[in-house]
């Protein structure tokens, strides 16, 4: 059964619109007794959620005990109301002590005589004073519009006057022709050819000035065209109780009262839109409906969807934002040649992951880092490129920024051309590396090489890898220490340094851990036995599938130099990613032996020194290798210098940003270069097979269309 249901009281009310729902033959009032049975049925096969609707609820005697039944089954409670009651603060005081979780208020005007004119009664003062009285309570208010022909007209003017209410959620619905709007149809229910150009304006306005949610339903998506993300109509897992009888609520279900023309099957809507009513079609035709077949709508067509499943933690900007800025990531892909549909995930809000309008996670830490240096949300989706980039200029966007690296100069060039030529004004280029402005650069010149020009301010170079993706602990009461990467001593690696380093830390921090991980002989294993006094631990060698989530347990990171993939940062890396602060620890003498070794070139090759690839093939790399296990030592002074302050910043709730933490403190910018000399590795590893294989990195930069927007829940 569905997991929500909502429960007509009656049909009894207060007010009379023109344009009400409810029909004859429904019970003015639905008898207490039958209400608490259904609740009780309700919380026996799962329901959690339940809304009570009318008719009018506040006009029951015994609303009260309806509500602490429900509450009493562990149901959450949500009203649905005109809201006139909440106009004596007592009463309103009354309902939030019984905890209902929001409250859906109709306020149908912006001025006395339109509200008397639709609702049949003086009552639009009294719904004024109940929000504000529900607002000044802390409670969860969305302001709700139904939109006929006596309002549409006014739609801009209602906009701005519920927003200036102070409410966070408003609700916008196109009057649905059941019941009294059924009756009263050519009076009262409007064309959209005729009156959609007034709640578009209002969507505009709310957009660039209201910074909650906005809602729009019962309108086709193809009549809302880019303003479509605003529409959320959700039918999957609702329960309606009508007469006193249940019926669950599907999609399907929804659709029996619309209907869609042929045409709406090659229209890029068709998955998530209901048509249009079947009595609206009967008296008015279909050829308002102009289905939208643009492919690059189908990327944008995210918002609204839930996740296929729960594993999925792909985050969204959901139904109710509005696209204003496109980031193009461009990168090698195999699936360069399909279009993927990316699911959204609205639960990440109702769990406060998305904080401010900023996303929280996100699907690889480039584009994290993009995010959260422009301060904007972000959703990604694979897409191709080659069908959107001549088109990209019809569809209003005020920025567009690309994202590249080393791996994509050929799609750069093919394709990069058409954006560059349409948008020289307002683009940018984003690479994570200098080598890739530099590619971005020649392009340029190239494009526009009879007229020179400087594109140097144009092409911003942002690092993968360095942002967090995961939220950061504010001050823990409990630091635990990590230390990541192989504790045998022929590496010259003896860890009995750190572990009193360690005791000498917890002297001063007493609460603090150190958590050992790596590989170690099982006779190490044993001699490190003896040292495990308390606070100290150790768990072995962690699996490479393994390795994130375990950081993830802990508040810092120190990492061994005990080959160059960690030399390099690239754990240092993955660490800050997951929101840990993060300290190297450094073998003295080490780049200026493999320089000394002429082992580093830093524009095309760069060996890997600490992997296992071979003493015959490689015999200098371990030459090398052998030098560094003989005279090199680690300097744990100043490993025991940063630890302590980052201790000491950790516990004054100082938890600054890895990023600008690292450069400050770590010398950042050089674990950057190194980082991208991996990159330069692998694409050499892929030409030439008798190098020595890396590994792909935790956190890889993909190909996405990435968009940003200005917030909207």
């Amino acid at each position: 059964m569905a997991k929500r249901a909502e429960i007509s009281l009656g049909r009894l009310c207060n007010n009379n619109c023109v344009f009400c729902l409810k029909e004859e033959g429904e019970p003015a009032v639905v008898e207490k007794e039958i209400i608490f049975r259904r609740l009780e049925e309700f919380e026996r096969n799962g329901i959690t959620e339940v809304q009570f609707t009318g008719g009018e609820p506040t006009i029951r005697k015994d609303l009260f005990d309806i509500i602490d039944h429900a509450k009493r089954l562990g149901l959450k409670v949500h009203l649905q109301t005109n809201g006139r009651a909440f106009y004596y603060k007592s009463f309103a005081k009354r309902v939030c002590e019984q905890g209902v979780e929001s409250f859906l208020i109709s306020l149908h005007a912006h001025t006395p005589e339109l509200y008397e004119r639709l609702c049949g009664t003086k009552g639009h003062e009294q719904v004024i004073v109940g929000i504000r009285n529900l607002l000044e309570l802390k409670q969860n208010v969305v302001i709700n519009c139904v939109l006929s022909k006596d309002n549409i007209g006014y739609a801009e003017e209602i906009a701005k006057h519920h927003a200036r209410l102070g409410a966070e959620h408003l609700q916008f619905g196109w009057v649905t022709p059941k019941g009294r709007a059924l009756k009263n149809f050519e009076s009262v229910v409007p064309k959209f050819d005729e009156s959609i150009h007034h709640l578009l304006k209002a969507i505009d306005w709310l957009d660039e000035n209201h910074k909650g949610t906005l809602n729009i339903l019962g309108i086709p998506q193809c009549i809302l065209g880019k303003r479509s993300f605003f529409k959320a109509e959700e039918y999957e897992g609702q329960v309606i109780l009508k007469n006193g009888e249940a019926k669950e609520i599907n999609r399907d279900g929804a659709l029996q009262n619309k209907t869609k023309p042929e045409k709406c099957r090659k229209c890029v809507y068709d998955q998530r839109c209901e048509g249009l009513f079947a009595e609206y079609v009967k008296r008015h035709g279909t050829e308002e409906i102009r289905p939208a077949e643009e492919p690059l709508l189908k990327v944008l067509l995210v918002a609204g969807y839930h996740p296929e499943k729960d594993t999925d933690e792909i985050p969204n900007y959901g139904a109710n934002r509005v696209t204003n800025e496109l980031l193009l990531a461009l990168e090698k892909s195999e699936m360069i040649d399909k279009v993927v549909y990316i699911v959204g995930a609205d639960r990440y809000r109702k769990k406060k992951e998305l904080q401010n309008g900023r996303v929280k996670m996100c699907l690889d830490s480039m584009t994290q880092s993009v995010a959260k240096k422009y301060e904007t949300d972000v959703v990604a989706c694979y897409c191709i490129l080659r069908q959107f980039s001549e088109r990209l200029k019809d569809f209003g966007f005020k920025k567009i920024m690309l994202i590249h690296s080393q791996d994509a100069p050929d799609i750069l060039e093919v394709y990069g051309r058409y954006i560059f030529e349409w948008n020289k004004k307002n683009s940018w280029w984003i690479s994570p590396s200098e080598a890739g402005k530099e590619i971005a650069m020649n392009i340029f010149r190239e494009f526009e090489r009879h007229k020179g020009g400087n594109y140097d301010h144009r092409i911003k170079v942002i690092p993968w890898g360095i942002g967090p993706v995961a939220e950061r602990k504010k001050s823990p009461d409990k630091i635990r220490l990590l230390y990541l990467g192989r504790l045998d001593r022929r590496y010259k690696l003896d860890i009995i340094p750190l572990i009193k380093t360690f005791r000498e830390l917890q002297k001063k921090y007493p609460d603090i851990e150190l958590h050992l991980a790596g590989k170690m002989a099982k006779w190490e294993e044993k001699n490190l036995g003896r040292e495990l006094t308390k606070g100290i631990g150790y768990y072995g060698e962690i699996a490479e599938k393994h390795k994130m989530e375990f950081i993830r347990r802990h508040d810092m990171l120190i990492s061994p130099v005990n080959s160059i993939q960690e030399t390099f940062g690239v754990t240092l890396i993955e660490a800050a990613s997951q929101g840990l602060d993060a300290i190297g620890t450094d073998w003295t003498g080490y780049n200026e032996i493999l320089k000394e070794e002429k082992l580093i070139k830093t524009k095309k090759r760069t060996p890997d020194v600490g992997l296992p690839v071979g003493k015959e093939k490689f015999p200098e790399f371990y030459a090398v290798a052998e030098r560094i296990r003989e005279g090199i030592e680690i300097d744990w002074t100043d490993c025991q210098k940063k630890l302590e302050k980052a201790i000491a910043d950790a516990r004054d709730g100082k938890r600054p940003d890895p990023l600008k933490h690292g450069i400050k403190n770590y010398l950042w910018n050089n674990i950057v270069k190194e980082h991208e000399k991996l990159w330069l590795m692998r694409d050499d590893q892929k030409e030439d097979k008798t190098r020595p294989y890396i590994p792909d990195l935790t956190i890889p930069a993909s190909l996405f269309f990435i968009t940003t927007q200005h917030r909207r829940a």
